[in-house]
């Protein structure tokens, strides 16, 4: 079993690892970019290597690494890129989108015909329908004839780009940084070929701008594999589970002569299409998030002569400046906007052809494990839900607090798969004996909630193992176990902490949810399905 579970992890390694030496081969026929953000809690400033009592519970600046490696055929094989931020922004769709967009637009001259897109297996911000259509529409725009977009299999996620997250690690670890700049300079040099590193100032609401656009879809946290290719004029999607699955909802290759379909009797992502001379609105900074106040006390008063008088200096001047620089949106927008510049500009460049994609004649066989089918449904009214906000607004006011509940035995590679989503929350605060909610894909499921007994982190990922709860929106919560008399025993289960959609969850005196609580998750898994329909 286990022999069967490695070879099948390889395969889908080695597809990723295909398309990245196909691309330093070939950069002009294929490119290559796999997108990631760092742990967010081993970056913030300043850093000292020698830590003391009074040092160790002053505030720092609060940072964020995402990182992003474009493969192609440079010395060391790929450019690699950091974009900082400051948490000021909810680390979302946006996020992912913002940065691939800025990496695609740095590097037009060498964009390659298909685009293979390589992402973190997360819900919150990458595997939901605003990238999906995103990525449709890099199609439609004709920056590129064909985008995949690929997701490795949960647990096994960490590649190549965590390697250069580890050397950033590393090297921080056994250094001072005591300012941003010297920051910089660190993650510049962590790693060969050395990065490009950026600030993250203002980002685009795309996934605002892109979702009058979009259809509802339900199941698409099944499948690892999607593919967005033109058919008629139409950009069609289809969607596998495995590298040697076939494509579905229809393969359109035929398996006995090796002809490719020319209507492709795909999904169709985007029931309408932007304007594109309507440049997105900015995403708005959330001032809560960087505790401008604390900070200016902090650096570089309470540090004192443990930051050099230099770096004291600098931050002085940068903490006047950060309610402008960063926590305000710029002052205007610009008159045309990112993806119609690359757009403009590929289509000046690009020479049509009917090619099909490297490597289509090879996907001929079947699915070897049961796969729910993705589906593109018609948009309805959603029933009126309080939103995040309200509930929290609520809850600050006064009312009990929070989570979630289980009936059923939770899948693992579902929880793992879905990942997480609330805007609003980035920092996974999760303690023992606490209670967290997490995702599951079957509504008769929901809610479902772990009382957390052990956090651990290994290799970068920090894990969760729950004591699961069974309960509902309207029954009482109990410790779930399985087996009768003295065999019974509780129902364990380890979780990525992307995994948890809420935490620090407070029951009421009869083990319950508060109606405040019940509307704040309803809420949050209604979120998490981007706009499904609500039954």
């Amino acid at each position: 079993m286990k022999k069967e579970h490695d070879e099948y992890i390889e395969q889908e390694r080695h597809h990723y690892y295909e398309a990245r030496a196909k691309a330093r081969d070939s950069p002009h026929e294929l490119t290559c970019i796999i997108i990631d953000g760092m742990d967010q809690s081993k970056t913030n400033l300043p850093h000292l290597v020698q830590k003391t009592k009074d040092t160790s519970s002053l505030e720092r600046m609060r940072t964020h690494i995402t990182g992003c490696f474009l493969h192609t055929d440079v010395p060391g094989g790929c450019i690699p890129y950091a974009f900082i931020d400051y948490h000021q922004f909810p680390h979302d769709t946006n996020l992912t989108l913002n940065t691939l967009l800025d990496v695609l637009l740095k590097n037009k001259e060498r964009l390659g015909r298909y685009l293979h897109l390589q992402l973190d297996n997360c819900g919150r911000e990458n595997k939901n329908k605003f990238v999906l259509g995103f990525c449709a529409l890099l199609v439609h725009l004709g920056i590129f004839e064909e985008v995949t977009l690929n997701f490795l299999p949960v647990g096994h996620t960490h590649e190549d780009i965590d390697q250069g997250f580890s050397r950033i690690s590393i090297k921080i670890r056994k250094s001072n940084v005591y300012f941003i700049e010297g920051f910089k300079d660190l993650i510049a040099t962590s790693y060969t070929p050395a990065y490009n590193v950026f600030e993250l100032l203002s980002m685009m609401d795309i996934r605002a701008w892109l979702s009058p656009h979009l259809p509802n879809i339900k199941y698409h946290s099944g499948p690892h594999y999607f593919r967005f290719r033109k058919y008629g004029g139409i950009v069609k999607m289809h969607y596998r589970d495995r590298v040697k699955s076939d494509w579905q909802p229809r393969a359109d290759i035929d398996t006995a002569s090796g002809s490719v379909d020319s209507t492709g009797d795909g999904l169709i992502i985007l029931e309408s299409i932007p304007d594109m001379t309507t440049v997105p609105e900015w995403v708005e900074p959330i001032p809560e998030r960087v505790n401008l106040p604390a900070l200016k006390v902090a650096l570089p008063h309470q540090y004192g002569e443990r930051i050099p008088e230099h770096d004291r200096i600098k931050w002085s001047e940068f903490l006047e400046s950060a309610q402008k620089r960063i926590l305000e949106v710029p002052d205007s927008k610009p008159s045309t906007w990112d993806l119609a510049t690359l757009a403009e500009f590929a289509n000046n460049r690009r020479v049509e052809t009917t090619d099909v994609s490297p490597g289509v004649s090879s996907i001929m066989r079947k699915m070897t494990k049961t796969m729910r089918t993705v589906e593109v449904v018609p948009k309805k009214k959603k029933r009126q839900l309080a939103t995040a906000n309200d509930i929290v607004n609520t809850l600050v006011s006064g009312g009990n607090e929070e989570e979630v509940q289980m009936e059923e035995d939770i899948h693992l590679e579902v929880q793992e798969e879905i990942g997480v989503h609330v805007e609003e929350v980035e920092e996974f605060d999760i303690t023992i004996d606490s209670i967290v909610a997490f995702y599951d894909e079957r509504e008769s499921a929901r809610p479902c909630l772990g009382h957390v007994v052990e956090v651990k982190t290994e290799d970068d990922i920090t894990w969760m193992n729950l004591h699961l709860l069974q309960g509902g929106y309207k029954k009482a919560f109990k410790l779930a176990q399985n087996g009768v008399g003295k065999n019974r025993k509780p129902v364990m289960q380890w979780f990525d902490v992307k995994a948890a959609i809420c935490w620090n969850i407070v029951l009421t005196k009869a083990n319950r949810l508060s109606p405040q609580m019940v509307k704040y998750l309803q809420a949050l898994y209604s979120e998490l399905e981007d706009g499904h329909s609500s039954d």
